[in-house]
């Protein structure tokens, strides 16, 4: 399958209020044939998303999927270095 895909960026909330900003990206299609597609969800590493789980997802929906990108840190919110990082991941971990 390698007809159009849509992309997009999705706000949503975690259960303490904090807002995320996923990237969902899916065939056209699926707006309008009333058919079911499978979801696959992509979690990112440690920086945040990223152009690397932004292509895998756009990948995903070209082959026929429903792809999802989901951020754990908060809209925004990303590690420039490689402390930075780990002080993110630290803090969901602690959680």
């Amino acid at each position: 399958m390698t007809g159009q895909i849509i992309k997009k960026r999705v706000e949503y909330t975690d259960s303490e209020g904090t807002v995320l900003e996923g990237f969902l990206v899916y065939p056209a299609e699926f707006e309008t044939s009333g058919k079911k597609y499978p979801v696959v969800t992509v979690h990112h590493a440690f920086a945040g998303i990223t152009e690397f789980e932004e292509e895998k997802t756009e990948s995903l929906a070209k082959l026929g999927y429903v792809g999802f990108a989901a951020d754990v840190y908060g809209k925004g919110v990303k590690g420039e270095t490689r402390e930075e990082c780990f002080a993110l991941l630290k803090s969901i971990l602690a959680e």
